[in-house]
C-alpha cells in the first residue's frame, strides 16, 4: 500500500509539469515464479511493461535471466535483496550462507523482513537485528555478480522492499552502482520512501 501511495505521489508530480499523460511500467520481482516471468515475457512482447527488476536470488532466477538475454531491448535491472518475504515460496542468498550468516533466518532462508531492533519473532523469520554491512555488501557484489555472468545486460539496480535504499545501505548501493557504472532506479525518490517508513 505505501509503495502505490508512493507511487501515485511520484506520478502526480511528473504529471503536473506537463499536460501528457506518462506511465513507466516496472514489472517487480522479475524471476519469483515461472507464472510471472512468462507474465512479463507477455507484458514486454505486447509494450504494456517498460522494465523489469531482476530477483536474483528468487527460485525461477536462471529462466528469467535466459528470457532477459535472449531480449536484448529489454529494460532489465537487478533488484538487490535481503529480504525473501513470501510464507510459502523463499529464497536463499546467492552467497554461501557461511558468509552472510546475519542475513539469514534459522531456516536457512533470508529474512522475511525487518533488520531493525525489536521484539523477538517467535517464529525466527524476522530479522530483529542490524545487519552486517560487510555481509550486505558482499550479498549485493554477488547477486550482480550472478547477473553478469548469466550475461544479462544490466541498465539499473533498485531496492527490494526498499532495504537497500535505506540510509545504513544506501552508501553501499551507491558505491557498486558507481563501481558497475549503472543508475539506481527510483533514487529521486529516496526522502519520499524514507517519509513511507521504507
Amino acid at each position: 500500500m505505501r509503495l502505490l501511495i508512493l507511487l501515485l505521489l511520484l506520478g502526480s508530480a511528473a504529471s503536473a509539469q506537463d499536460d501528457k499523460i506518462r506511465l513507466w511500467l516496472r514489472g517487480d520481482d522479475f524471476g519469483y515464479t515461472h507464472a510471472s516471468n512468462m507474465a512479463m515475457e507477455k507484458a514486454f512482447d505486447e509494450g504494456f511493461m517498460s522494465s523489469a527488476s531482476l530477483l536474483v536470488p528468487g527460485p525461477w532466477f536462471s529462466e528469467s535471466a535466459t528470457l532477459a538475454v535472449a531480449h536484448p531491448d529489454w529494460n532489465v535491472g537487478v533488484h538487490l535483496t535481503i529480504t525473501s518475504e513470501w510464507n510459502v515460496l523463499r529464497w536463499r542468498p546467492v552467497s554461501p550462507i557461511s558468509a552472510v550468516p546475519s542475513l539469514v533466518a534459522p531456516d536457512g532462508y533470508l529474512y522475511t523482513s525487518g533488520y531493525r531492533p525489536g521484539p523477538a519473532d517467535p517464529a525466527g523469520l524476522r530479522a530483529t537485528h542490524m545487519p552486517n554491512l560487510a555481509e550486505v555488501e558482499r550479498e549485493f557484489r554477488a547477486q550482480i555478480g550472478r547477473a553478469k555472468s548469466s550475461g544479462l545486460d544490466i541498465r539499473y539496480v533498485d531496492c527490494h522492499m526498499g532495504m537497500a535504499c535505506r540510509e545504513d545501505m544506501l552508501p553501499i548501493t551507491l558505491k557498486l552502482a558507481a563501481e558497475h557504472c549503472i543508475p539506481i532506479a527510483g533514487k529521486q525518490s529516496f526522502p519520499a520512501m524514507q517519509n513511507f517508513g521504507l
